[in-house]
């Protein structure tokens, strides 16, 4: 580990956002950085701009994230209820964040 500050972590893509009838599952890519420090997987209702954490881990080895507090708005699989996105932080503080992801396209939100 050298002491001068690196640059931003790579940003990491969320590969999965899939819908069961009980659960969500939400699979990312996982750091290959030798300073990662932790993943804060955020949410935010589909017309709300609003971002809040549902997870966070310092296990680098973590790629999966699954949870019964999130269920689609309807039993339509193309519903986008939520969108996600992934922040990879290092040890030196500094952050990157994934493009925003959901269950119907992994392209995020129209731009208005």
């Amino acid at each position: 580990m050298s002491n001068t500050v690196e640059e931003n972590p790579d940003p990491l893509q969320i590969l999965t956002v899939m819908y069961s009838m009980e659960t969500i599952n939400i699979e990312w890519e996982k750091s290959t950085e030798w300073d990662f420090q932790s993943y804060t997987l955020q949410k935010r209702d589909y017309d709300d701009d609003l971002w809040q954490n549902i997870y966070f881990s310092n296990e680098i080895q973590d790629s999966l994230f699954q949870s019964i507090d999130y269920p689609p708005n309807s039993y339509d699989s193309n519903d986008p209820s939520y969108w996600f996105q992934l922040i990879v932080e290092d040890v030196w503080g500094l952050t990157s964040i994934s493009s925003e992801a959901n269950n119907a396209d992994s392209d995020g939100p129209p731009v208005p």
